[in-house]
């Protein structure tokens, strides 16, 4: 899904646009759940001659370690972050910057932020 708002906010002097976008996945491989999220912030100063960027995207997944050990899972985050400032055709300066990292938590400090819905996802499939 994406939101984006945005426009003059003073006419000729200052535009200012954001945009959020959000995701959910689920590999089919390993059944791993995941979410992508996505912020871009643009502006634009005396009609254009100064113009700032920004951009961040990341995407989180969990994965249970063993079903035998129930109390803790996998979490795996990829982030990425983009700023560029440029003033007229004269100066350009890029920032690119992305980062990993891997961390095993308790089961339960993972269901926190994900609420009652990951309860679902994450709970053992026992055989009948």
């Amino acid at each position: 899904m994406t939101t984006s708002i945005g426009g003059d906010l003073i006419k000729n002097l200052l535009e200012v646009e954001v945009t959020i976008k959000y995701g959910y996945m689920l590999q089919p491989e390993t059944l791993k759940p995941g979410v992508l999220l996505g912020l871009e912030a643009r502006a634009k100063l005396m009609g254009g001659l100064i113009g700032f960027s920004f951009a961040v995207q990341a995407m989180a997944r969990i994965e249970r370690i063993d079903l035998d050990d129930k109390g803790k899972v996998t979490i795996f985050a990829d982030i990425r972050i983009v700023a560029t400032v440029q003033v007229a055709w004269l100066l350009e300066e890029d920032v690119d910057f992305r980062t990993q990292f891997e961390q095993t938590i308790p089961l339960s400090l993972a269901l926190v932020p994900l609420g009652g819905g990951a309860i679902a996802i994450l709970a053992p499939v026992s055989p009948i």
